[in-house]
């Protein structure tokens, strides 16, 4: 329909009482905002926006009544204004859409037509609505959160990073990008990866006067693996790996009780080691291919292990009280906010695996074939994607694709 078209079409508008109004119009301005969240960082330049749902549409609306009775049609659209009950604005561009008025300004400055103006906010049409979040924006949300915390906590503990820091910075990031490399599937994320890499390292070399932009970097190096085109147990398996290897290096120091174990030392373990512990949790609901229930359940457990791990090392290191330049106590903010990071998501994997397949099997009754047993099990599809699932799901080899042994056992999840 053109706009001529649309143009001709009455504006008509049913307030709560359900009264019925076509009034002349002019003004089709609608205006659309979206809840946006701002970070911005010291020594960085710009700001960071993360942008979510849309918020209501506001529309400017002029309107005209005419005729010799104008003045009491004004009246009277006042009077079912009043009532609290939403709008049914039909509008040549916009179409049916429920909304509030803000407000109403009466003109009758001239004699033959009363002007109105107003603005009205598009309302969901809910009495009262649930209120809900996805959980995985959430996750995002507060691990990115947590992540300026982290920068700026360590900023403020140390302002002038000693070399034994800046060394233990850079030998932690070495160590983890060598266990990770060779396990990266595509190019396109090993060359992210290699320069994350080096902007990590160039932020560390550069970290004097600039404490809070390293550990910026070093934070976006440790998130890096979350969007590799990975499985997500192929992903969590690489960042826990990381995790255990910095782990090592930390308890040796410990086990030995070594000089070298500063409390310094412990904090930036806590650091770059709760980076990594946050970018599992953050990892396991980014790009879901959960197969089945015992899938999440075997993630769940490994972000258990792994935060329960972390935080049983940061108990044994914590000293009876921070009074000394030799004690060492977590950051309870940063910690508090990790605890809550691990809960939630935990929690929504729960979710996830209540509504998760589950594994099933059965031992052939006679030969078989894989056609047969696909139609069997999953049914047919014309892309032949349930004979794939049956392939991979049970290990199916060449020797087999034709036929498929008696007592064979075969896996399928429903």
């Amino acid at each position: 329909m053109s706009w001529l078209d649309r143009i001709t079409k009455n504006l008509i508008i049913k307030p709560g009482d359900g009264k019925s109004y076509t009034p002349n119009w002019l003004n089709a301005v609608k205006q659309k905002d979206y809840n946006v969240a701002e970070f911005e960082f010291p020594e960085v330049e710009g700001t960071l926006v993360y942008r979510s749902k849309p918020k209501a549409a506001r529309y400017n609306l002029e309107l005209y009544f005419q005729g010799e009775d104008h003045l009491d049609i004004a009246r009277a659209f006042e009077q079912s204004s009043d009532d609290p009950r939403p709008w049914k604005l039909t509008h040549p561009f916009y179409g049916l859409i429920i909304v509030q008025p803000l407000g109403l300004n009466f003109d009758n400055t001239k004699y033959n037509v009363s002007k109105v103006s107003c603005t009205v906010v598009e309302t969901i049409t809910e009495q009262f609505p649930k209120g809900s979040v996805d959980p995985v924006d959430k996750i995002k949300f507060d691990k990115a959160s947590l992540d300026v915390k982290v920068a700026d906590f360590f900023a403020t503990k140390f302002p002038t990073p000693t070399i034994e820091t800046v060394n233990q910075l850079t030998n932690n990031v070495k160590q983890s990008y060598n266990l990770t490399i060779p396990t990266i599937s595509f190019d396109i994320d090993a060359s992210e990866y290699f320069n994350k890499y080096n902007t990590a390292l160039s932020g560390i070399l550069n970290i004097t006067g600039e404490v809070s932009l390293a550990m910026t970097v070093v934070s976006d190096f440790y998130n890096a693996p979350i969007a590799f085109a990975q499985s997500v147990k192929s992903r969590i398996d690489g960042l826990t790996n990381q995790f255990l290897a910095l782990r090592t290096n930390i308890t040796t120091l410990f086990n030995n009780s070594s000089p070298l174990l500063t409390p310094a030392y412990i904090t930036t373990y806590e650091v770059n080691a709760g980076s990594i512990i946050s970018s599992i949790a953050t990892s396991s609901v980014t790009n879901m291919d959960y197969v089945s229930r015992a899938d999440v359940i075997a993630i769940i457990e490994a972000i258990l292990t792994a935060y329960n791990t972390f935080i049983k090392d940061l108990d044994s290191f914590q000293t009876a009280n921070g009074g000394s330049t030799t004690s060492y106590i977590p950051n309870g903010q940063t910690m508090s906010d990790l605890n809550d990071l691990i809960n939630f998501t935990v929690s929504s994997l729960f979710v996830v695996a209540l509504n998760s397949k589950q594994e099933r099997s059965l031992y052939l009754e006679s030969d078989s074939n894989i056609i047969l047993l696909a139609h069997r099990l999953y049914g047919l599809q014309p892309d032949d994607n349930t004979i794939d699932t049956l392939i991979k799901n049970n290990n199916i080899g060449l020797n087999e694709l034709l036929v498929i042994k008696k007592d064979r056992r075969i896996i399928w999840y429903a």
